[in-house]
């Protein structure tokens, strides 16, 4: 597990998630869930991508870089 990955992981949802409220709390149209939801989803997805046994294996197999690359490009 890395530790410095997932303090900045955890950082970065908690200061969207920190301006999402503020932003709800001026009016619910400017901050939607779906967006907190999606932001979340990506934070999971690099989460995925970095911090599984898929970040390890990436070291190792080319197939696990690549699919990390994805990861990371895509989302």
């Amino acid at each position: 597990m890395r530790p410095d990955v997932l303090l900045v992981l955890a950082a970065l949802g908690a200061v969207y998630a920190t301006g999402w409220v503020r932003l709800r709390r001026r009016g619910p149209a400017l901050a939607r869930l779906g967006r907190l939801a999606l932001y979340g989803g990506g934070l999971a997805a690099l989460g995925l991508a970095l911090l599984s046994p898929l970040g390890s294996a990436a070291s190792r197999l080319f197939i696990a870089h690549m699919v990390q690359h994805e990861l990371l490009l895509m989302v």
